[in-house]
Order: structure tokens, then C-alpha cells, then sequence
């Protein structure tokens, strides 16, 4: 069986000649409704990737039995793009990706970032925001592949709900295309605008939390009611002993001030802090002691 995945980058009038012959010469085209009305006129029979994608795949395991599969990939193909899905299905010795130029490679040139400087998460299907919240704690340059029901607007609302504050947005609109629109906002404006469904988020750290989020804080760092808050010794030993690995949802039930979630988030990455707490008094301090050391994993 051979399978090629093609990057069509982010302007498909200017295919590599490679690429293009690949996809000329296809019996079998594979590639999302909007990839596949570029081609319209093609005269090999085509596979629309659409949900469930199991079906997909054993309509390209049965057309793969007699003849080389081309599948179309927006932008780079391994970039949270069909080619890690199909990596994971196919054997690799029966794999071909011709790469191209991503949305990210495009909006880091854009804004003069090296691409080594930028987190890189995406949204696209997801129920929830956690990688970004990741990213954030990490990263001073975030870009967020985004869908339909987490676009800028949504972002920017989530982010000022959780109490971040020291990040502004660009949104890049219609990257490489006539209609290329690049904008730098507050996250206050960005969550009052529309935008144009095609579109890249990148997110700029403009300042720093009001502490410094490290195992340990001591217990002065807090906002809290009176004196009733876990020491730090105990903090730190308690949270070092769940041994907390990459990934993880942990609950931290009666969570008061919110300082133990504020100490895991501290070593936590890419997880979740679940903070239970019933009193309404104290559940205001767990949000602005997640917001004052910006421990954006603690929900």
C-alpha cells in the first residue's frame, strides 16, 4: 500500500512542482470538502474526510489495495494536521509526506519570531482549554490553532474568566491570501470583536505575575482568610509526594484559599488542578491567588 500526504501549504496556486505532479497523477483523492472543490476537475475518484474518520480510513485501506492514495493536507501535514492520525493507522514504511509551509512558520514571519520561541497548541476539537492554559505558565510566545467554537473572542473571554492578564493577542486573519488581515488587541477588545473563520491566534506575554509561581511559596504570598492556610512545608511535601506526572487531573477537595492547587500547578504540566470549595469568600481567593501567580491550570 502507498499513501502520499501532500502539504498544500497556505496558497495552493503556489504547489511545488513535486506536489502538484503528485496530486495530478492521483487515481485516488483524499482531502476535506473545501480541499476537494479546489479539484473539482479531477479525474481520480476522491474520499471526503469527514466524521467518523474510521470510515475513512477503511474506505482508504479498501482504494489503497490497487492504487497509490494522495491525501491533501492544509498547511504543513504533521502539524496538527491528517498526518499524525494517518501515522498512527498506516504502517510508516508505507507513508510518503511531501511537507509545506504552515499556518505557524507564515505568522511567525509575519511578526519576526523565531518559530523556536513560540508554544504551539491547538483547539480544534477540544472541549476544553487546557493546553493553552499550559502554555501560558511556560511560554512567552503562544499560538493557538483554532475552530469554530474557540476562536479569538471565545480565547480572550477565557483567558480574563481564569485572571490572565499580562498577554495581548494578535489574530491573523486570511494568512497569505488576498484578504490578509493582521491585528494586535487587548484581551478586554479582542473579546468584543468577530472575526473571519480562517485565522491563527498568537499570544504575547507583555508582563509578568504579581509572585513567582515556585514550589515552596511561602505562606505570606497568599491571599487568604485570617491564618487558615496550609504551611508551606506541608505544602511542598504533601505535593511532592503525589508524585505528579505529565497529563494528570487532580482534585484538590476543601481547596480554602487555593494555595496547595496553587503549589501543584507550580510542578504540574499539561494538567489539570480541580479546586472544590463551597464558600463563596473562599472561592474568591483561590481565583485571585490563581491570578496573582498566574497558575492558569487551576479551574
Amino acid at each position: 500500500m502507498r499513501i502520499t500526504i501532500v502539504g498544500l501549504g497556505m496558497d495552493m496556486r503556489n504547489l511545488p512542482k513535486k506536489h502538484q505532479a503528485v496530486i495530478d497523477s492521483a487515481k485516488v483523492l483524499v482531502g476535506g470538502l473545501r480541499q476537494l472543490e479546489s479539484f473539482k476537475d479531477h479525474p481520480g475518484h476522491t474520499i471526503a474526510i469527514q466524521a467518523p474518520l474510521e470510515d475513512v480510513i477503511k474506505a482508504m485501506r479498501a482504494a489503497g489495495e490497487k492504487d497509490e492514495v494522495v491525501v491533501l493536507a492544509d498547511g504543513d501535514p504533521l502539524l496538527f494536521g491528517i498526518g499524525n492520525r494517518l501515522a498512527k493507522e498506516f504502517a510508516a514504511e508505507d507513508i510518503r509526506v511531501l511537507p509545506n509551509v504552515s499556518a505557524l512558520q507564515t505568522a511567525a514571519a509575519r511578526l519576526k519570531i523565531p518559530v523556536q520561541d513560540i508554544e504551539v497548541v491547538s483547539l480544534h476539537g477540544r472541549g476544553n482549554y487546557v493546553p493553552l492554559f499550559d502554555a501560558l505558565m511556560t511560554g512567552n510566545w503562544v499560538a493557538v490553532y483554532t475552530d469554530s467554537g474557540k476562536g479569538p473572542m471565545e480565547i480572550a473571554g477565557a483567558l480574563l474568566d481564569r485572571g490572565v492578564e499580562a498577554w495581548t493577542m494578535w489574530v491573523l486573519e486570511h494568512l497569505d491570501d488576498g484578504k490578509e488581515h493582521i491585528q494586535r488587541y487587548n484581551l478586554q477588545d479582542a473579546r468584543e470583536r468577530q472575526y473571519a473563520p480562517l485565522n491563527l491566534v498568537v499570544l504575547e506575554r507583555t508582563g509578568t505575575s504579581k509572585e513567582t509561581l515556585t514550589p515552596g511559596i511561602l505562606e505570606g504570598k497568599f491571599v487568604c482568610s485570617g491564618q487558615v492556610i496550609t504551611k508551606w512545608p506541608v505544602r511542598a511535601v504533601g505535593v511532592a509526594a503525589l508524585n505528579l506526572m505529565p497529563g494528570l487531573t487532580v482534585w484538590d477537595l476543601g481547596a480554602g484559599s487555593g494555595s496547595v492547587s496553587v503549589e501543584m500547578a507550580a510542578v504540574m504540566r499539561k494538567g489539570c488542578v480541580l479546586a472544590v470549595e463551597r464558600s463563596t469568600e473562599r472561592i474568591g481567593m483561590i481565583r485571585e491567588n490563581v491570578a496573582r501567580f498566574g497558575a492558569c491550570i487551576v479551574e
